[in-house]
């Protein structure tokens, strides 16, 4: 298996040759040789990652590695640990830079994209043809295992394979101290009394969207990711961190409402000028490799379609993680910046705040943060594919990928004749899709459940089936099925 480079600097897959199309590319990383990142040790919280190449050396990822443009800019200007070097070469875990070597902020983020749409043309058009499909060939065995951490904030923390993924340094901070954080200047007592007064949008102020509001944030504060504070109980010496941005309600496809911060809202000042919004002062020290999957992944798809044989069946299927964005925690302290009024105690006088410790729909570095655990547990689950067919336990959600007409229609073992099983993996966001051309019921079985324990590689599993981060009410809605 061998670790194919991210196409410009993140921004897709980079192609490797026919002979070599059974590989799995680790996106969340670029460029590296698999000796760059075999003997990587690192503590954290008194655990122990190792970090090691998903690959079996060799010349060609040399020969396709991408050229470095800028340093990593100070890890402690913007609130990260430092990377070990062996992973200072991998260029997709760090977070973006200008063409300047300033820091991205919500502010930049203009100039960024143009940066990056610049770029990208410029190295597609040296680049081969990528062949999106991979060519199963059970090769793959799995390293030593690694001790798991014991405790973590939340519910992410990388476990059992994941941990020898290039990412699992980053993974591991974030499960033991919390998404770094940094949101510019903290406000004025001024200020914040500003923000509560501009209270939520005028969305969450309907009362069936304020009913839904209590109910959802009374689970969130029971599962430990949000609390409630009295604006009158700490007015008068409130946290220095302490930003307040409006929640609105928007109307969503399966319930009523979805609940989103609109964190890049500024505060109106009469006098002294407006504060800039929580989002347009973010630094961004996520990593950049990640988010910058998501808008190749329908190109991927369509061009793996219109490439394959008239008479080849095509099978899909989708798993969605479970409040996505909620798994992960801001580091400690932090939460403050993501304050806002809760909408039912508007008219009591007596406001309460709610202070997620999660990260926050609305949040500029939501998304990306979000991605290096959701990218990499794409890059695990492709791992796994690459084990022989049945090797792996059987997964516990797996009768709800065999419901369709379609699977039942496959014969259950493949004969000697039978073309070898080809798959795409992808992840967008927090939907993990599997596309494959199998020849009988196993090889799907074995892609889904390759998936599936990849996913719970990172997001590890919950006592209870409605508790588990794939999410039950898709799987029972046969968005899972084959």
């Amino acid at each position: 298996m061998k670790a194919r480079p991210l196409l410009d600097d993140g921004k897709g897959k980079h192609h490797c040759s026919d002979t070599d199309s059974h590989g799995s590319t680790a996106r969340i990383s670029s460029a590296a040789t698999p000796s760059a990142l075999s003997s990587a040790n690192v503590h954290i919280g008194g655990h122990t990652a190792v970090s090691v190449a998903f690959g079996d050396g060799g010349t060609d990822e040399r020969d396709h590695q991408l050229q470095h443009r800028n340093e990593r800019p100070d890890a402690r200007r913007l609130g990260r640990l430092p990377l070990p070097a062996q992973q200072e070469s991998l260029q997709g875990l760090h977070p973006p830079q200008l063409k300047s070597n300033d820091a991205v902020t919500g502010a930049t983020t203009a100039r960024l994209r143009v940066e990056n749409k610049r770029r990208r043309k410029q190295q597609q058009r040296s680049q081969p043809q990528p062949e999106w499909w991979t060519t199963h060939a059970g090769t793959f065995t799995l390293p030593p295992p690694v001790p798991a951490p014991t405790t973590y904030r939340n519910q992410m923390c990388p476990r059992r394979l994941a941990l020898h993924h290039p990412a699992a340094t980053i993974l591991l901070q974030y499960a033991t101290t919390g998404c770094p954080t940094n949101t510019g200047t903290p406000w004025t007592v001024e200020q914040m009394k500003a923000a509560i007064d501009r209270g939520p949008h005028v969305s969450a102020l309907a009362q069936d969207a304020m009913d839904q509001f209590d109910t959802e944030i009374a689970e969130k504060v029971l599962n430990g990711q949000a609390r409630i504070v009295k604006w009158n109980d700490i007015r008068h010496n409130p946290p220095p961190q302490l930003k307040i941005s409006p929640i609105a309600m928007v109307p969503h496809k399966s319930r009523p409402y979805r609940a989103i911060l609109d964190l890049s809202f500024p505060v109106r000042m009469h006098q002294s000028g407006d504060v800039p919004s929580v989002n347009s002062n973010t630094v961004k020290t996520a990593p950049k490799g990640a988010i910058d999957q998501i808008g190749h992944v329908l190109p991927r798809l369509i061009h793996a379609f219109a490439s394959v044989r008239e008479s080849d069946v095509i099978f899909m299927a989708k798993w969605d993680i479970k409040d996505g964005f909620w798994r992960l925690d801001c580091e400690q302290g932090e939460e403050w910046n993501f304050a806002y009024v809760q909408p039912s105690t508007v008219a009591s006088g007596d406001i309460s705040l709610v202070i997620p410790t999660s990260l926050q729909m609305g949040w500029i570095e939501s998304p990306p943060y979000f991605c290096a655990a959701s990218e990499t547990a794409r890059d695990v689950a492709a791992q796994y594919a690459e084990l022989p067919t049945g090797s792996l336990s059987e997964h516990e959600f797996l009768q709800h990928t065999t419901t369709d007409v379609g699977y039942k229609a496959l014969p259950r073992e493949r004969a000697l004749d039978d073309d070898p099983l080809r798959y795409i993996m992808e992840v967008y966001m927090d939907d993990f899709i599997d596309v494959a051309i199998p020849a009988c019921q196993r090889d799907l079985d074995h892609l889904a459940t390759a998936t599936m324990t990849g996913i719970h590689d990172v997001f590890p599993p919950a006592q209870s089936p409605k508790d588990d981060p794939i999410s039950e009410k898709k799987l029972l809605k046969r968005e899972g099925a084959w």
